[in-house]
């Protein structure tokens, strides 16, 4: 009887290596934004190792006509529901603000904004989709192999621990976070784990968001 590539990576396995993962997360010596990018790099090899492709992660063949759509759809969907409509209501409930200042001074700052920019696209839009959408989706399917409701387990699971790793922003921003964590694992599944329009999507929302800071703030409601 053949074993299969995935029977040769135990659950056990993953398990510490995903524990390795937080715990350098976790690790301030290593600056941003080298921190998750270097997590994104050892899931590649891990993987890689074992499988020898990156099927797993959702980065197979790229489907350009699947990527764009799901990668607009998601990124509307955050930028307009989450960042314009539910992030003021939850603001003025909890009278506080999300707090921004871990970004710096961006606000009119043209060079900042640019640095800045091209650092978010790769820690954030390229490293933290590897990390918390394809590697932690794939991890926690195996936890939960048998388990009913599955996919909202891990969709509703990663979306807490996406918004706790950005308790920085205070708990405004960490409820907006959890929010558009659970329309990205959401739209994950739709897209037929496709990280590509994930990426995608992280892309133009924080580039939105940059940008929306770099302006002093854009509100396209109110």
């Amino acid at each position: 009887m053949q074993i299969s590539k995935r029977e040769r990576s135990p659950l056990w396995s993953d398990l510490v290596f995903f524990l390795v993962l937080v715990t350098i997360s976790y690790f301030k010596p290593v600056p941003f934004p080298w921190k998750v990018p270097l997590i994104a790099i050892l899931i590649i090899i891990y993987m890689f190792y074992h499988y020898g492709n990156l099927d797993q992660l959702g980065i197979g063949k790229l489907q350009w006509k699947n990527t764009l759509f799901w990668g607009v759809v998601i990124a509307l969907t955050i930028v307009v529901g989450i960042s314009n409509i539910f992030n003021p209501i939850v603001e003025r409930l909890l009278d506080r603000e999300v707090d921004v200042s871990a970004y710096g001074d961006l606000e009119g700052n043209t060079e900042f904004f640019r640095n800045y920019w091209w650092k978010a696209m790769i820690s954030a839009a390229i490293a933290e989709e590897i990390f918390y959408r394809g590697f932690t989706f794939y991890f926690l399917e195996r936890v939960f192999k048998n388990f009913p409701y599955q996919k909202v387990l891990v969709v509703l699971i990663t979306a807490v621990y996406f918004g706790i790793s950005h308790s920085f922003q205070g708990i405004a921003g960490v409820l907006g976070i959890m929010l558009a964590a659970t329309v990205f694992g959401g739209g994950y599944y739709l897209s037929r784990k496709n990280l590509y329009a994930l990426i995608l999507a992280h892309a133009l929302v924080d580039s939105w968001s940059l940008f929306s800071l770099y302006k002093g703030g854009i509100s396209l409601f109110f």
